[in-house]
């Protein structure tokens, strides 16, 4: 049986919708709303967050985040 998938791009208006998003820590936790907004201030700098839904699952199944080279906090030769 195949799983219908869909991919999910979170930015700043839809964020909110996806608590998942933000790992390990609950919608709930006192330090949630700063980590909303140390992602929404990477997000104005090229931050781009993908979560991967499978019809069959309530929260999403894998991600991949990534950042533009310039940002990035690993050495790369990534210019342009």
């Amino acid at each position: 049986m195949k799983s219908e998938s869909e991919i999910i791009t979170i930015t700043e208006e839809n964020i909110a919708d996806h608590p998942g998003t933000i790992c390990f820590i609950n919608p709930e936790h006192e330090c949630y709303p700063e980590k909303v907004h140390w992602l929404n201030v990477r997000f104005s700098e090229g931050l781009k967050i993908k979560l991967l839904y499978l019809e069959t699952e309530k929260r999403p199944v894998g991600f991949v985040e990534y950042v533009p080279g310039d940002w990035s906090w690993c050495a790369v030769n990534a210019r342009g």
